[in-house]
């Protein structure tokens, strides 16, 4: 967590993010660049305030809902309403339609979803707004954005087998997603035993 001034930044979750970068991102958060939070590899959940302002995001579903002059958000619909009641027509259009027409909005009645991609910014007097976070940018060659990313998911998958600092397992179904990121994740224990063997 870091704090300087009326702008905040808590990070939470597997993540290799040092203090002076939390610090450093501080410039971000007073600017409201919010999709900058989101750019550290590993999975996490960020918090943020600057000003009135609050944004909060993470990589699990989160839900909210409008209470009084605010809104409430939570990881679980059943945390903000008791008893839950049905969105009755929601679910009559996802069972007769092939699109979800209403992203946002959740099975259950006054309670939304915040879609995967987008991040929940909250101010007294307005209204909830989702903030895209995906920031995809543009790349001149498919050769160029497929080095990046292969980069991007090694850096992610490796990350998280060497923070355990233990044997881990994986569930492999046999297709190419998790094909790929069983022989990423097996990397870094290929490296150990061949350093292993080498002494």
């Amino acid at each position: 967590m870091a704090v300087e001034g009326s702008a905040a930044l808590a990070v939470v979750g597997d993540r290799p993010v040092t203090e002076q970068e939390l610090r450093s991102a501080l410039a971000a958060v007073r600017a409201g660049r919010w999709a900058d939070l989101t750019r550290w590899p590993g999975s996490y959940w960020v918090a943020a305030a600057s000003g009135q302002q609050r944004f909060v995001c993470g990589d699990l579903a989160m839900y909210y809902m409008l209470r009084g002059d605010g809104a409430a958000w939570a990881t679980e619909a059943s945390l903000l309403q008791r008893p839950l009641v049905p969105d009755l027509p929601w679910l009559a259009a996802r069972l007769v339609a092939v699109e979800h027409h209403w992203p946002h909005r959740s099975p259950y009645e006054q309670i939304r979803i915040v879609p995967g991609g987008f991040g929940l910014l909250l101010a007294p007097g307005a209204p909830p707004q989702l903030v895209d976070v995906t920031g995809v940018e543009p790349v001149e060659e498919l050769r160029e954005g497929a080095d990046l990313f292969g980069r991007v998911l090694t850096d992610a998958v490796q990350h998280r087998v060497r923070a355990a600092g233990r044997v881990v397992g994986a569930d492999l179904s046999g297709g190419l997603d998790s094909s790929t990121a069983v022989v990423l994740a097996a990397e870094p224990w290929r490296e150990r035993l061949t350093d292993h063997v080498s002494r």
